[in-house]
């Protein structure tokens, strides 16, 4: 899994700083998170108001975050990927 650890860190070094922020603050979630969550978590530093929800989606798309429907009521829940390559 040596290559999937590079490819993150590599893909980590071509964010820009709000997205990096924001992927350290959602680094706190051991199981996943809800959008509510990522927003109240994310809220404040070099992310402001309703960009946490751009910063997210852009993150999802180059697949450091990972989107998954969820069976339960609160719909979409999301994960990091780990550095070892599996999902936390």
């Amino acid at each position: 899994m040596r290559d999937r650890s590079w490819s993150v860190d590599w893909s980590h070094d071509l964010l820009s700083n709000a997205e990096k922020d924001l992927f350290a603050r959602l680094s706190v979630f051991a199981g996943g998170f809800t959008l509510q969550a990522a927003e109240a978590v994310c809220a404040g530093g070099k992310v402001y108001g309703n960009e946490s929800l751009d910063l997210l989606g852009s993150l999802v798309e180059q697949s450091l975050i990972l989107a998954e429907s969820g069976e339960e009521s609160d719909g979409v829940r999301y994960r990091c990927w780990s550095r070892s390559g599996s999902t936390r």
